[in-house]
């Protein structure tokens, strides 16, 4: 460039009436930091809001999940602090069992008896999530909330929405189809019969959108496995509790929170189960071990020679008290189940078999109902109750035989 140019510039330059130049960018400058910083500010704060609400969240989880339910307790116990791993296995519902020892899929159903340890299992996975997980929002709902019509979407949403998150069906999405991401669905058996076959495809459909790929998160649905057996879902895997082994049961009693009194201690109390091998046969469901602790604890009751009073506490919590627990709605024929049982054992044990066809049973049952105060024609619809619920009856699917467990054997003995 030239010094004539370079001239002509500067003189250009001179003629401008800068003040007015300057006047009018201010304002321009002033608006465009003004736009950036609201922009910027409201950025932040969606952020802040968020992590607030997650927080809030994550606390609520932990405070939902962090408790083992005790029958006759006002208040549970720390999970925490009194969990014992539990062992979980493919179950033969699957058609084949382990071989050999492996680690669970990603994906499964859970299925066990009552009491068996399914939702403490699924609430210390949720539990290790939030101490030192991967995911940002996991996610545990009780199936009995599940209402006719209902995807398991809206079930998830509801929960952030008790948070205030905002825009909670993107959050929801985005969280799911993270590797990461875990979903527990808890009580398959608890929905109500009205809105089962709804809650099946919901739950079919929900895994097929979020979980049925290999890179998916965590998803694992519980079921007794008595309910299971005529459902079931399109997810392959299913998998089985457990029942608790001897070191299980001695780590259990060691790190019970009530203490034990002058002259017991966990020792002694796993010397008395080992003593009394029917009682340590049912003691090694978790619900039933806890039941075994609070008689051994907070009575004067030992083990060996007290069987027929643990052994019938065992039958009440099985029939009625865990339902009660759980929340579980009034069931009017309640009152019959314990007399029915009886009634079947005692029948069983005079025939001298463990089983009977499901036909007969539900004749049988037909029979006895009318002496209670219901029709006949409930006898069906009881059976499966005690099938489903309690425990204490299970069935065998090749050859449709009902048969007792262990649990009601053990009732008809004494």
């Amino acid at each position: 460039m030239g010094m004539a140019t370079i001239t002509q510039v500067l003189s250009w330059l001179s003629g401008l009436d800068w003040i007015k130049i300057v006047s009018g960018l201010v304002p321009t400058t002033i608006g465009v930091v003004a736009v950036w910083w609201k922009g910027g500010f409201r950025v932040l704060y969606r952020r802040y809001r968020f992590k607030s609400a997650t927080r809030k969240y994550r606390k609520d989880l932990k405070n939902d999940v962090s408790s083992l339910i005790v029958i006759g307790k006002r208040e549970g116990f720390d999970l925490s602090k009194v969990y014992v791993d539990i062992d979980i296995t493919k179950s033969d519902l699957m058609g084949k069992v382990a071989t050999e020892r492996e680690a669970p899929p990603k994906r499964l159903v859970l299925v066990g008896g009552p009491g068996a340890g399914k939702s403490t299992y699924v609430k210390k996975r949720v539990l290790d999530e939030l101490s030192h997980g991967g995911a940002r929002v996991p996610f545990f709902i009780r199936l009995r909330e599940y209402t006719r019509g209902a995807s398991i979407e809206d079930l998830l949403i509801r929960k952030l929405e008790m948070v205030s998150i905002k825009d909670p069906q993107d959050v929801l999405r985005s969280e799911l189809r993270e590797p990461s991401s875990v979903c527990i669905l808890d009580g398959l058996d608890e929905v109500r019969p009205d809105a089962q076959k709804d809650a099946y495809e919901a739950i079919n459909f929900f895994y097929h959108c979020y979980f049925d790929s290999p890179n998916s998160g965590t998803l694992i649905v519980t079921c007794r496995k008595e309910a299971y057996r005529s459902i079931p879902l399109e997810i392959p895997s299913v998998w089985e509790v457990v029942p608790l082994n001897d070191p299980q049961i001695l780590a259990f009693a060691q790190s019970w929170p009530l203490g034990y009194p002058t002259g017991k201690s966990p020792d002694a109390f796993y010397n008395d189960l080992a003593a009394s091998p029917r009682i340590l046969e049912v003691s090694r469901s978790p619900l039933l071990l806890v039941g075994s602790l609070l008689l051994y604890t907070e009575s004067n009751l030992g083990i060996p020679g007290e069987r027929v009073k643990y052994l019938e506490k065992i039958k009440s919590t099985l029939v009625e008290d865990w339902a009660i627990a759980q929340g579980h709605p009034p069931d009017p024929r309640r009152i019959v189940y314990t007399p029915l049982l009886a009634r079947l054992a005692l029948k069983m044990q005079m025939e001298m078999t463990a089983e009977l066809p499901r036909a007969k049973c539900i004749e049988f049952i037909g029979e006895l109902l009318p002496d209670y105060g219901f029709e006949s024609a409930e006898a069906e619809a009881v059976l499966e109750v005690l099938l489903t619920k309690t425990g204490i009856l299970v069935r065998d699917v090749p050859v449709t035989l009902i048969l007792s467990s262990s649990q009601c054997r053990n009732i008809s003995h004494h």
